[in-house]
């Protein structure tokens, strides 16, 4: 089995599992604070974060914006269109993604 790194940002502890589960602890309680699945797909990669954003790649290319915090909110689901099975990458305000054939880099600008 595959196991992502955990996530913290903002005092909250993020941890992605590998069939989509998102957890959401508090950070110095260990208090669980939700638990929802993004989506029942396979992630590989690490969740990384920016910006009040958390960040996720699913394996087969699909990748995920959940508002960082207490609340989970699904903000936004990208199709990248081919298998990623790298953690993102976060420099400059730009989300850089690697798929299998493709380097991709997303601003906001």
């Amino acid at each position: 089995a595959y196991m992502t790194s955990v996530l913290v940002y903002d005092s909250l502890l993020y941890r992605l599992r590998w069939n989509g589960s998102l957890s959401c602890f508090d950070a110095r309680t260990g208090e669980t604070i939700y638990k929802e699945t993004v989506h029942p797909s396979s992630f590989i990669a690490s969740p990384v974060a920016s910006d009040g954003k958390i960040y996720m790649v699913s394996e087969i290319g699909d990748l995920y914006i959940v508002k960082a915090g207490r609340e989970y909110k699904l903000q936004k689901k990208l199709a990248l269109g081919e298998v990623s099975l790298v953690t993102p990458a976060i420099s400059e305000g730009m989300l850089i993604l690697r798929t299998a054939s493709r380097l991709i880099a997303v601003s906001e600008h």
